[in-house]
């Protein structure tokens, strides 16, 4: 735009208020000299420098602020002078950009909180029927497992993989545990049962190939059969390949058949031999007798 002086004055200095291509000309005092000059005047824009809000980052991370701004100068709190730093400690950062005669001004505070440690993969092996207690770290954030448990803890027996997350302020770090649980031991045993004292009786609880150790209570043997001679609950703990313990109990309880006998003649003459016809018998508690004839 092109914009011409249509008035006089004896002030060498004029203010211009609008952009464009200005002319003055310089006229002597009797009006028989005179120059001309044509001198153009920008304005630039408003230098806009934006570093974005306030950050929270996890400790051990960095981000990079960016003025903006593309083939400006650029001056840092800490010195840098480049169009992009990298953080890597808290703290108020700001950046002073000047393109030509115009700068622009920005700020940012980068705060820091501890992000939770990732614990690392683990695989739990378990005997059957018991409990392990699977365990997240980083007491005090925030948890979320596969089973919706919200706890930094849980107890489990059963066999699966488990995963859990871990949260504080933003900050994320996952985990996965794996549980196996060995199989059952299968015991050949004998079944409950009886014996008569005096006697003796074999027990057997044969936990075949998969068993390395027996133990029985009472008497201590060591062997997947003992010989009782009384009754009584006879306890066998068994160790399997695995390590894993397995026990069982027999109960041998007493118990006697009847042994009865009747003899076939008496002779009651006062001899004191013989004199009673009556029936002879172990483990009888009561019995009644019936004589049909002398026979």
């Amino acid at each position: 735009e092109f914009r011409r002086v249509l008035f006089r004055s004896a002030n060498p200095a004029h203010l211009y208020t609008g952009a464009g291509t200005y002319q003055v000309t310089l006229i002597t005092g009797s009006g028989l000299c005179a120059d001309t000059a044509i001198q153009s005047i920008t304005i630039n824009s408003t230098i806009a420098v934006n570093l974005g809000p306030d950050q929270n980052v996890c400790t051990g991370h960095s981000i990079i602020l960016n003025a903006g701004n593309t083939d400006a100068t650029y001056l840092w709190n800490n010195n840098l002078t480049t169009q992009t730093i990298v953080v890597t400690t808290p703290g108020i950062y700001s950046v002073t950009v000047t393109d030509g005669p115009c700068t622009g001004v920005d700020s940012v505070i980068i705060t820091y909180s501890p992000g939770p440690v990732a614990l690392p993969s683990a695989y739990i092996n378990l005997c059957p029927g018991i409990d392990t207690t699977l365990n997240a770290g980083n007491p005090g954030m925030s948890y979320l497992w596969s089973t919706g448990a919200t706890t930094q803890t849980i107890s489990t027996d059963f066999q699966g993989v488990y995963f859990v997350q871990v949260s504080n302020v933003g900050c994320m770090a996952a985990d996965t545990m794996t549980i196996k649980v060995y199989p059952q031991l299968l015991i050949n045993q004998s079944n409950d049962t009886a014996i008569c004292p005096g006697a003796q009786l074999l027990i057997v609880a044969d936990g075949g190939k998969a068993a390395s150790n027996y133990y029985w209570n009472p008497g201590g043997e060591n062997a997947d059969n003992i010989t009782v001679y009384q009754p009584g609950t006879y306890l066998v703990t068994i160790k399997d390949t695995n390590g894993c313990l397995t026990s069982r109990s027999i109960y041998v309880g007493e118990f006697c058949f009847n042994d009865l006998y009747v003899p076939s003649a008496f002779s009651p003459n006062g001899d004191g031999l013989n004199e009673l016809f009556l029936a002879y018998g172990d483990s009888i508690q009561n019995f009644q007798m019936y004589v049909f004839d002398r026979w």
